[in-house]
Parts: structure tokens; C-alpha cells; sequence
């Protein structure tokens, strides 16, 4: 059962994504799992999480679907949430400072 990267098919892993999945599961221990550019449904991604549930054994979520992601942890498979934004950073309320950097990936299993 390979690993399934839900990822935008507008989007692209970063080279530290890829060199992480690659060294956590192998370079063929994994695969991309794009989502049309228009997305999906709710409806829509109750049935690809059903699938996802029967075929996968992780899913690493590297574009935010979130029925999907909410779907599968309902059906207690593991999800991984992995950024893939690069944000600036930002000031918040009080004067806090946010940094901008992503971390490779973020969650447990």
C-alpha cells in the first residue's frame, strides 16, 4: 500500500517535501493524489476519503481538502498535514511577529 500525497494538480512539493517522503517511505513508497485545479465537492470528497480509507494506508494531505482530511480521521486513518505554502512573515494584534517559514509537515499517526 504506497502512501498517497493529496496534492492541487496546480500546486508542487517543495524539494524538502519530496526529500522527506522519499526518505520516510521510499521513493517508491509513495504517490501523488492530485486534486483538479476546481476541487471537489463535500459530497465528492466523502467518497474519495471511503476509497482513500480502503486503499491507502497514509495519507499525507500536502493541499488543504478539508472534508477529506476530517472524513478520513473520522474513519480512524492516519492523516498527515503537510504544508505547502510559503508564507511571508507577518505582525499579529499585540505586536507578535509570526514567521513565515512552513515546517515539512505537521500531525502525527
Amino acid at each position: 500500500m504506497k502512501v498517497q500525497v493529496v496534492l492541487n494538480e496546480q500546486h508542487n512539493l517543495m524539494d524538502q517535501q519530496r526529500e522527506w517522503l522519499d526518505f520516510k517511505y521510499g521513493s517508491r513508497g509513495w504517490e501523488l493524489y492530485p486534486v483538479p485545479a476546481a476541487g471537489w465537492t463535500s459530497s465528492q470528497q466523502k467518497t474519495i476519503a471511503d476509497r482513500l480509507a480502503i486503499m491507502a494506508g497514509l495519507v499525507v494531505m500536502a493541499s488543504p481538502v478539508p472534508v477529506l482530511g476530517m472524513r478520513l480521521a473520522a474513519l480512524g486513518r492516519p492523516v498527515l498535514a503537510m504544508p505547502n505554502d510559503r508564507q511571508q512573515k507577518k505582525e499579529l494584534p499585540g505586536g507578535q511577529d509570526r514567521d513565515g517559514r512552513s515546517p515539512i509537515w505537521v500531525g502525527s499517526w
